[in-house]
């Protein structure tokens, strides 16, 4: 699929939410709603979930982060503030909207840095992150509008070699849960894609060939929500 369809689905798939955002909500859950989330604490909690690592100095300096599908940065944001990260943060977005209101909102940090683009076919050049983290590019229908399937599949499966690719200790990966969501759901949402996380575990050891130390599926903020992050350690 060209960048430029994949913008235009981006766009028409955040527009749509945009627009049912109520104008009377505080800003924090204004922004998180217009860039996908569910609401507020449906991404802090997100967040907690695809930082929980143990044994991690936050405070190095030397700690590199790549945020694909960064939206308006608020990752960043939550690493400054609540895990006290000193290191560097790059987030990348294929929609110009998003990733220049994320330098509005958290460029005044010369630690973060935001791109513009498709991360698929961005020039990573010999680019490496401690971690890489992806949390809600694969919530889109690329097949839109027809039900999801292959596009969204070989969209999936070309991030996950992606994020293995560029990620020297760890990585993580949010998606729907289709094992977890009812149909009615699937069935009324028809500009998302719902992923079964056994495909998404067999691409990741597929990407890796198996060189990894520790790969963990979790869903939230129960077992059986649609929320799921799987997480790959090196």
């Amino acid at each position: 699929m060209l960048e430029e369809e994949l913008r235009r689905i981006n766009k028409d798939f955040y527009s749509r939410r945009i627009d049912k955002i109520e104008q009377t909500i505080d800003l924090e859950e204004s922004l998180s709603k217009e860039v996908g989330w569910g609401c507020y604490e449906n991404q802090y909690q997100g967040f907690q979930l695809a930082t929980n690592l143990v044994n991690i100095d936050w405070s190095s300096t030397n700690i590199s982060i790549l945020d694909i599908g960064c939206g308006y940065g608020a990752l960043a944001r939550y690493l400054r503030e609540k895990k006290g990260f000193q290191g560097k943060y790059t987030g990348i977005d294929i929609l110009t909207t998003f990733s220049e209101k994320a330098s509005e909102l958290q460029g005044n940090d010369n630690r973060n840095y935001f791109i513009s683009g498709d991360a698929l076919s961005y020039n990573w050049k010999d680019s490496k992150y401690d971690f890489v983290v992806s949390l809600g590019t694969l919530s889109v229908n690329y097949d839109y509008p027809e039900p999801y399937g292959k596009e969204s599949l070989e969209f999936a499966f070309k991030l996950v070699n992606l994020i293995c690719q560029l990620s020297c200790r760890y990585a993580c990966l949010y998606y729907p849960n289709e094992k977890n969501s009812p149909l009615i759901q699937r069935m009324t949402s028809t500009d998302m894609a719902f992923y079964d996380p056994d495909n998404i575990e067999k691409m990741f050891k597929e990407a890796t060939s198996g060189n990894y130390k520790k790969l963990i599926t979790k869903s939230y903020p129960t077992a059986d929500n649609v929320k799921t992050i799987t997480s790959i350690y090196f």
